[in-house]
């Protein structure tokens, strides 16, 4: 589904939720979060693609909000720099994990047997001009 939304926040009514938001990419391992509208909790993992109208709002912003409201991994995409930077949850707040280049095979902090060849994901993306 796609826009698909995420609630941050702990209201009881949607409509009045301050922090939703729509990661280009969700993971969430529990089935209960997802309902009719979205996913009413953070997700475990969430992934930005950068383009150049939104990489200062993911990269301060979401990075901000996701970092204090419990999401536990957030991969930044850069199509630019041909990189994916991933950021894991500590105890108090993120810490950088690694940046994968377009060469490189991504590990997951969070998923010990979620690997992502990074080979063929930047091959037909061209830069923006």
């Amino acid at each position: 589904m796609a826009p698909f939304d995420v609630r941050l926040d702990e209201q009881a009514d949607y409509e009045q939720a301050k922090h939703v938001v729509q990661p280009d990419i969700s993971v969430i391992c529990d089935k209960s979060k997802i309902g009719n509208q979205g996913c009413d909790d953070p997700p475990d993992l969430a992934v930005e693609v950068l383009s150049s109208s939104t990489a200062l709002k993911d990269r301060n912003d979401k990075y901000k909000l996701y970092e204090q409201l419990g999401v536990k991994e957030y991969w930044i995409v850069d199509p630019l720099h041909r990189t994916v930077e991933v950021y894991g949850r500590v105890e108090k707040g993120y810490e950088k994990r690694s940046v994968f280049g377009e060469g490189d095979v991504l590990v997951s902090f969070l998923f010990a047997d979620l690997t992502v060849s990074l080979a063929g994901i930047f091959q037909n993306i061209e830069g923006e001009g």
